[in-house]
């Protein structure tokens, strides 16, 4: 039964909901002024969060830590302002579509990670077997690593702001490594390229 895997915990007045689902589909809703942290964990399944935004980040109000996990699982956020959003999956590719938030951390094994419109101060990310992409990327602290795989998409600001060192294994780079700018960048991959433009 569903309802037995399904538990919200009161804790200094902030709610925090867990939603553990092994076979069957789940819905939570969540009014947009919610303020406190989530934390959803799905075996064997999807899990999409959706802040109800395409064009821009419409949840009223940041959320706190947002920690999002699957086995076997696609993790898909959209239209999300939060103080840190977490997702790590294995088996699943990991998909963030108009994210803000101070810290963007992802992580999966055999899956891809796809980063697009979306914003944080710092941003991390990490695959083995898979690729990540990044389209219109904005932040000035981005470490991305890939095991067997390739980093490409574009980043929204100047080469000559960042610090950049890159790192391959049997691969490429269209990037030169440099210490002109305050913002960091760290890119590595093994067994794959770089190539990552900046776009204003």
């Amino acid at each position: 039964d569903f309802w037995e895997h399904h538990k919200q915990v009161w804790k200094r007045g902030i709610l925090y909901s867990t939603v553990i689902s092994a076979q069957n589909a789940a819905t939570l809703y969540l009014p947009n002024l919610y303020e406190g942290d989530l934390f959803v964990s799905v075996n064997n399944g999807y899990l999409s969060l959706d802040g109800g935004g395409e064009q821009d980040v419409r949840w009223e109000m940041p959320m706190g830590s947002v920690n999002l996990s699957t086995d076997n699982g696609m993790i898909s956020v959209k239209g999300l302002t939060a103080a840190s959003i977490m997702a790590d999956s294995d088996n699943g590719y990991i998909t963030f579509d108009h994210v803000n938030a101070d810290q963007i951390d992802v992580s999966t094994n055999n899956g891809g990670i796809r980063l697009k419109n979306s914003q944080g101060k710092i941003v991390k990310g990490k695959t083995q077997n898979g690729m990540i992409s990044c389209e219109r990327l904005t932040s000035e602290d981005i470490s991305l690593q890939v095991s067997n795989g390739s980093i490409s998409g574009s980043i929204v600001g100047e080469y000559r702001q960042y610090s950049v060192e890159t790192k391959v294994q049997n691969g490429s780079s269209n990037l030169k490594d440099s210490d002109s700018g305050d913002w960091k960048l760290y890119l590595k991959v093994s067994n794959g390229s770089i190539r990552m433009d900046f776009v204003s």
